[in-house]
């Protein structure tokens, strides 16, 4: 794909060059005009024909540039959220275990630490 577009894009250049070149130069109608209406479409064609013939290159190329980038981004982002996520895992875990709080001899209900009453029942704890 990248050398056939490039020689399909050469080979509409080169019409549309004569096309261009018949326009100026003829005192009449031009002979050779009509070559412009195939050269510039052969130009596309051999455009979008080297750019899939390249797209592999330039996404290999791209993952090798950013790379590096998201890896020293994602540590960073590690390194200042550590300590954010190990004081949420440990409040979930206390959550968990019933850690923390205080349990109604009455009802066995779980309430909140500073609870002075059940919340079941209403007992005093």
């Amino acid at each position: 794909m990248r050398a056939g577009g490039a020689i399909v894009f050469c080979i509409g250049l080169l019409l549309a060059i004569i096309s261009a070149a018949s326009l100026m130069m003829s005192d009449g109608a031009p002979r050779w005009f009509w070559l412009g209406f195939v050269g510039l479409p052969l130009m596309f064609a051999g455009g979008v024909m080297s750019m899939f013939g390249w797209l592999g290159a330039m996404a290999r190329f791209q993952a090798r540039e950013g790379a590096p980038v998201a890896g020293e981004t994602f540590n960073y982002m590690s390194g200042e959220v550590r300590d954010g996520v190990r004081d949420l895992a440990g409040a979930v875990g206390e959550g968990l275990r019933g850690e923390g709080l205080k349990v109604c001899a009455k009802c066995g209900g779980r309430n909140n630490r500073d609870a002075n009453f059940c919340q079941s029942c209403g007992a005093k704890l």
